[in-house]
C-alpha cells in the first residue's frame, strides 16, 4: 500500500540525486570529472628531477641505462634509494580519486615493486597494488585512492621495499575531482534513517574509527526505512564488519533486517558493503561457482545505494543467515551454527591496545551458537535439532574421527576444493566458518561467504590447502584437517579438485555466465572506472592452471597419507599483577537442566587467572546477589578445563565470581539457556544385523520374515536388496535406516511388505545423494516417523536424494506427518496409492518428478504438497481430502492434467510465487476450486491458469497480485487475504 511516508521522503531524499543524473546516459569515461592527467618517462632529467609536460617527478638521480620499458631509460631503486616517480598533489578535497599506474622490472622474479599513494601524515595510505598486465619481464602496477577527508598534499611514488634491484618505468597518474555515482533508478536500494538514529549510528561510527575495531558495542540496532514501490518498508540497521576496512570511508557496512511481515528483493536480512572489502568481482564470481556445484552459499550482487538523498555508490549485497537462505537452494529449514567469536575480538583489541601481548583460549573456549538465538530457542522442532547441531560441530571443533557420523564429507570436499580453487584461506579460518545442520540427513554442510576479505591478501599460489596444513601448521583450530582421515573425504576431495582444477571448466562457466558478467561489470563501471577487471576475470583460469599443474603432487600426498597429529596448545597464566581480562574467554556457564524448581548449572574457567564463583542474582531481582553456601573454585587456565556444577533455583539468570588478578572486583555472567554440547549419534543404538547378508559390495536381504527392534543401518556397501516376498515389521520404535540406494522389488504374487505391528516403528529412510532407487510392489502399512534421539523426519518413508522410481506401492495407515516424503529427488511414481493418513498424502520438497495413474485418499490434511518442486502430474484420482487437494508452494511449476478432485477445502492451491497449469481436471465438493496467494514475504504473487475444465461452483481465494485464468477470464487480486485467519475458522 502506497502511504504518505514513502511520497514525502521520496520527494525530499532524491530531488537533488535525480535532478544532477536522471538520464543515465553517462559514459563511463568520465572524462568530465578529470582534473588532471600525468605521464612520465625515465627519458629526461635535470639533477633529481623526470622532466615531463605537464609535471615534473622526483627520482631522476636513479636513471640508469641498465633496463626500460620503453625508450632507453628508467629509475633504478635499491635499499639505499627505494622511491621512484614521485609526484605530490596539493589541496586534495574528500572524495577526490587519484589512480596511479607504473611499470617495473625487478632482477628477482619473486621480489616486486609497489605503487603508493599516501598523505604525508598517514593517515590514509594505499598499499593496495594490483598486477594490472605483464609485458616480458615487466610488470604494470595500479592504486586507486579515494580520499577520506581533506588533505594538503598526497604522495605517489613506486616502492622498492626489498633488499635487491628494481627498475620502474612509464608512470601514468589520473587526478579526478570526484568518485563517480551511477544514476538513481527503480533498482537502487534507497534508504532512509530518521536523523535521531542516524545520529546514534555515527556515533558508533565514530568510536568504532578511533578504536580501530567495530566492537560488539558498537553493533547495536537503530530504526530506518527502506522506500520501494510506492512502499516504506520498516527495517533496523547496524554497523557490521569487524575491522576498520568496513568504517574507513563513506561507503561503511551495513547489515539490515526488514521487519514484520516484510522483505527486501526477497530477503528477510542482509548486509551491504564497500565491493572492495570483498575482492570487487572476486567474491560473486565464488559463489556462482558454489550455485553451480550445488553448494550452500549467501546470496551476492552488486546494487547502487543511497541513504537519505545521498548516493553512496555501488554496494555489494549478501544476504544474512536466514531460512531464506536454505530454502532458495533447496533445503530444508535447519539451525545455521557457528563458534562465537566475540572472545577472539577482545583478545584482538587487547593484542591492538595493550603493552603486554598476552594471548588467550579463544577458540578453545568459544560458544557453539545458532543463528536466530530466539526463534530456534521457542520452536520445539529447532531447538532439537539445535541439540543435533551443536553435538556434531563439538566433535568437528575436537577434530574426532569418523566423521562421516557427523558432517556431510561430499559437501566439505566441495567446499574445500572451491577455496583451493579460489586461493582463499580467510574463509576457513575457525571463526568464519558456517555450518547448516540438515535435519534430514542429521550432518552438519558447509555455507560459503566471505572468502575474498581483500585482493591484496591473494598471496602466490601455493600448495592445496590440506596439504599447505598438514606440512606447516598443524593446530587444533585447522578444523578441515581432522576430515583428510577419512578415506571416502579423500576420494571426494580429490574428484573436486580433478573437476574444478580445470581451464575447460573455467571457460565452460565463462560462457555460461558471460550476460551476468557483463552486467555486473557494466555497473561496476559507473564507480570503478580503472578496476582491472579482466585481472579478476582471468584470476580463476590461472589458478585453474596452477591446480593442474599441481594434480600429481596432490595424488602422490593423498596415496601416502596416513594420520593427523595436531600439537596441543598450552597457555600462560596472568600474573596477580597484570590486570588483563577478556570477559567472552572466562567462566562458561550453562543451563544443563531443570527438576523441581531446580537448575543444574554447568560451570568451565577459561580465564588465566584463578576464579572464585561467590553468587547468583533471579531474573526478576537482577541485581540483587545471592551469596552462595560456598564458593566454587577454579585455578586459572592454561591447557585443560574442568566442569563443576551448581544447583540453583529456578529463577537464576546471573552467576557471579573474583578473578584473582583483578583485585576482588566481581564479575557477572549470564547463564546460557543452552546445555553443553552433548554426544549425540541419532542413530542411537542400531542393529549391524544387515552386515551378513553382504557380498560383493551389495547387501541382499533374502526373502524371509524379520522384525527388528532397534534401528536397522544399511551403509558401505553399492545398494541394497531386499527380496520379493520378504515381510520386515519395525518395532519398539525401531526405524530402517539406509544410505545407499535400494531395490525392493516386489511383484504382485510376492510383494513386499514393510510395517509395524505396533505403530511405532521409525519408518523407512532411504539417503542416497546420487544413487537411483526402485520400489515396486511394496506396501507400507502403519509406520510413524523417524523422532527419538532429537532426530525428527516427518514421513512414514522419507527419500532424500539421487532419484527413484517407484510403480505399484502403497502407502496406508501411517502414523505421522507424511505418508511417503520424498526430498531433492527426481522421481516417477505411478500406478501407486497413498491412504489414510494422519496429515499430508504425499510430499515433495525441491524434487522434479512425474506422478501419474495415482490414487490419493482419506488424508487428514493435504493429498498432495510440492514445495519448490517442478512436478508433473497425470491421471490421478484425490479424494477425501482434509485441506488441500494439491498444493504447489514456494516457487513450485506444476502441470496438472486429466485428474480428479473429490471433497477438499481447498482444490488446487498455488502459493508464493508458483505457476500452476491446469487442463482437464475435474472438481468435485471443493469450498474453494482454487486458491492463489503469497503466504511467505520473500515469496511473490502465484498464479494458476486453468485450460479445458469443467466448469466449477464455489468462489476462489485470491491475495493481492495473485492471479487465477480460467479460459479467457482473467482474475487479479485487490486485496491482501488473511489467509491464516482463514485457517483457524475451518
Amino acid at each position: 500500500m502506497k502511504n504518505w511516508f514513502y511520497i514525502i521522503f521520496s520527494i525530499v531524499l532524491t530531488g537533488s540525486a535525480l535532478s544532477s543524473c536522471s538520464d543515465g546516459s553517462k559514459t563511463n569515461s568520465h572524462s568530465d570529472l578529470i582534473v588532471q592527467k600525468l605521464t612520465c618517462s625515465a627519458e629526461k632529467n635535470e639533477d633529481d628531477l623526470f622532466l615531463c609536460n605537464e609535471k615534473s617527478f622526483f627520482g631522476g638521480l636513479q636513471k640508469s641505462a641498465d633496463y626500460s620499458h620503453t625508450g632507453n631509460y628508467s629509475c633504478k631503486t635499491n635499499k639505499s634509494a627505494p622511491y621512484a616517480f614521485t609526484v605530490e598533489f596539493r589541496n586534495v578535497k574528500k572524495g577526490e580519486l587519484i589512480h596511479a599506474e607504473i611499470w617495473f622490472k625487478s632482477t628477482k622474479p619473486s621480489k616486486v615493486g609497489n605503487v603508493i599513494i599516501s598523505d604525508n601524515k598517514t593517515v590514509q595510505y594505499d598499499s593496495n597494488c594490483f598486477t594490472a598486465k605483464t609485458e616480458g619481464e615487466w610488470t604494470l602496477m595500479t592504486n586507486t585512492f579515494k580520499a577520506i577527508k581533506d588533505y594538503d598534499v598526497v604522495k605517489v611514488y613506486g616502492l622498492n621495499s626489498t633488499n635487491s634491484d628494481i627498475y620502474f618505468d612509464d608512470a601514468s597518474i589520473v587526478r579526478m575531482s570526484s568518485t563517480p555515482k551511477p544514476p538513481v533508478t527503480d533498482s537502487t536500494l534507497r534508504i532512509y534513517i530518521p536523523p535521531h538514529q542516524f545520529s546514534l549510528l555515527d556515533s558508533f561510527l565514530t568510536e568504532g574509527r578511533k578504536e580501530m575495531i567495530l566492537r560488539k558495542e558498537f553493533k547495536k540496532y537503530v530504526k530506518g526505512f527502506i522506500l520501494q514501490k510506492g512502499d516504506s518498508t520498516p527495517v533496523k540497521l547496524r554497523l557490521k564488519g569487524d575491522w576498520t576496512d568496513h568504517l574507513k570511508t563513506d561507503k561503511y557496512s551495513l547489515r539490515i533486517k526488514t521487519s514484520g511481515n516484510n522483505a527486501y528483493d526477497g530477503l528477510k536480512s542482509f548486509s551491504i558493503q564497500n565491493p572492495e572489502t570483498r575482492g570487487m568481482m572476486l567474491e560473486w564470481y565464488i559463489h556462482q561457482i558454489c550455485a553451480e556445484e550445488d553448494l550452500l552459499t549467501t546470496r551476492y550482487d552488486f546494487v547502487n545505494v543511497e541513504i537519505n538523498g545521498e548516493i553512496k555508490g555501488i554496494y555489494a549485497l549478501e544476504e544474512h543467515f536466514d531460512k531464506q537462505l536454505l530454502e532458495a537452494r533447496n533445503r530444508r529449514e535447519g539451525p545455521i551454527v557457528k563458534l562465537d567469536e566475540e572472545g577472539l575480538w577482545q583478545l584482538n583489541f587487547d593484542l591492538e591496545t595493550k603493552p603486554r601481548k598476552v594471548l588467550s583460549p579463544a577458540f578453545l573456549s568459544s560458544t557453539i551458537l545458532p543463528f536466530k538465538k530466539n526463534r530456534t530457542y521457542k520452536s520445539a522442532t529447532l531447538h532439537e535439532q539445535f541439540l543435533v547441531a551443536q553435538s556434531n560441530l563439538n566433535k568437528y571443533k575436537n577434530l574426532e574421527s569418523d566423521p562421516n557420523t557427523f558432517v556431510n564429507l561430499e559437501a566439505f570436499a566441495k567446499y574445500i576444493a572451491i577455496l583451493d580453487l579460489g586461493n582463499v584461506d580467510h574463509a576457513q579460518a575457525w571463526h568464519n566458518q558456517r555450518q547448516y545442520y540438515n535435519p534430514v540427513t542429521a550432518k552438519l554442510e558447509p555455507i560459503l561467504y566471505d572468502c575474498f576479505q581483500d585482493k591484496q591478501y591473494i598471496s602466490g599460489r601455493r600448495l592445496f590447502y590440506l596439504v599447505d596444513e598438514v606440512l606447516t601448521d598443524r593446530r587444533p583450530t585447522n578444523l578441515n584437517l581432522a576430515l583428510l582421515r577419512d578415506a571416502n573425504f579423500r576420494e571426494f576431495y580429490l574428484s573436486y579438485v580433478q573437476k574444478l582444477g580445470s581451464v575447460d571448466y573455467i571457460k565452460i562457466f565463462n560462457e555460461k555466465n558471460a550476460a551476468k558478467i557483463q552486467s555486473n561489470l557494466d555497473l561496476l563501471a559507473y564507480e570503478y572506472p580503472f578496476y582491472q577487471s579482466q585481472v579478476d576475470l582471468d584470476f580463476f583460469e590461472k589458478s585453474a592452471r596452477a591446480m593442474e599443474s599441481e594434480k600429481d603432487s596432490l595424488l602422490t600426498f593423498m596415496k601416502d597419507f596416513k594420520e593427523v597429529t595436531f600439537v596441543k596448545d598450552v597457555w600462560k597464566k596472568f600474573p596477580d599483577t597484570l590486570d588483563y581480562f577478556r570477559p567472552a574467554i572466562a567462566l562458561k556457564a550453562h543451563l544443563e537442566s531443570e527438576e523441581d524448581g531446580m537448575k543444574k548449572i554447568s560451570l568451565r574457567n577459561f580465564h588465566q587467572s584463578d576464579i572464585s564463583v561467590k553468587a547468583y542474582s533471579t531474573d526478576a531481582l537482577p541485581d540483587q546477589l545471592i551469596l552462595l553456601d560456598s564458593s566454587v573454585d577454579f585455578t586459572g587456565f592454561t591447557s585443560d578445563y574442568e566442569t563443576k556444577y551448581l544447583s540453583l533455583p529456578s529463577e537464576v539468570k546471573y552467576v557471579y565470581y573474583v578473578p584473582k588478578n583483578l583485585g576482588g572486583k566481581l564479575i557477572r555472567e549470564k547463564v546460557s539457556k543452552w546445555p553443553l554440547p552433548g554426544n549425540i549419534d541419532v542413530r542411537g543404538d542400531f542393529s549391524s544385523v544387515l552386515n551378513q547378508y553382504k557380498k560383493k559390495g551389495v547387501i541382499t536381504i533374502p526373502k524371509g520374515t524379520y522384525s527388528f527392534t532397534k534401528n536397522v543401518v544399511a551403509a558401505d556397501a553399492e545398494k541394497l536388496i531386499i527380496e520379493a516376498g520378504s515381510s520386515i515389521d519395525l518395532t519398539n520404535t525401531a526405524g530402517f535406516i539406509s544410505y545407499i540406494p535400494v531395490e525392493l522389488k516386489g511383484t504382485p504374487e510376492n510383494p513386499i511388505h514393510i510395517f509395524s505391528s505396533d505403530s511405532t516403528g521409525s519408518g523407512f529412510n532411504v539417503f542416497s545423494e546420487h544413487g537411483h532407487s526402485i520400489l515396486e510392489n511394496t506396501h507400507f502399512t502403519g509406520l510413524n516417523s523417524m523422532n527419538k534421539n532429537h532426530w525428527i523426519l516427518t514421513g512414514a518413508v522419507t527419500l532424500y536424494g539421487g532419484s527413484v522410481a517407484i510403480a505399484n506401492c502403497s502407502f496406508n495407515d501411517n502414523h505421522c506427518e507424511d505418508g511417503l516424503n520424498i526430498i531433492r529427488s527426481k522421481f516417477t511414481m505411478t500406478e501407486s496409492t497413498v491412504s489414510n493418513t494422519l496429515s499430508d498424502g504425499f510430499d515433495a520438497d525441491f524434487c522434479t518428478g512425474v506422478l501419474s495413474n495415482s490414487v490419493i485418499t482419506l488424508t487428514k490434511n493435504d493429498a498432495l504438497d510440492f514445495s519448490g518442486s517442478q512436478i508433473e502430474i497425470i491421471g490421478c484420482e484425490i479424494s477425501k481430502v482434509g485441506d488441500k487437494g494439491i498444493s504447489g508452494g514456494e516457487n513450485s511449476q506444476l502441470k496438472i492434467s486429466k485428474t480428479s478432485i473429490n471433497g477438499a477445502v481447498i482444490g488446487i492451491a498455488s502459493k508464493d510465487y508458483s505457476q500452476l497449469e491446469v487442463t482437464d481436471v475435474r472438481l468435485k465438493n471443493c469450498d474453494y476450486p482454487y486458491a492463489a496467494f503469497r503466504k511467505k514475504p520473500e515469496y511473490g504473487p502465484a498464479s494458476i491458469t486453468v485450460t479445458s475444465s469443467e466448469e466449477v461452483n464455489g468462489r476462489m481465494l485470491l491475495d493481492l497480485d495473485s492471479k487465477i485464468t480460467i479460459g479467457s477470464k482473467v482474475s487479479v487480486g485487490k486485496e491482501n487475504l488473511d489467509i491464516e485467519s482463514l485457517y483457524s475458522n475451518q
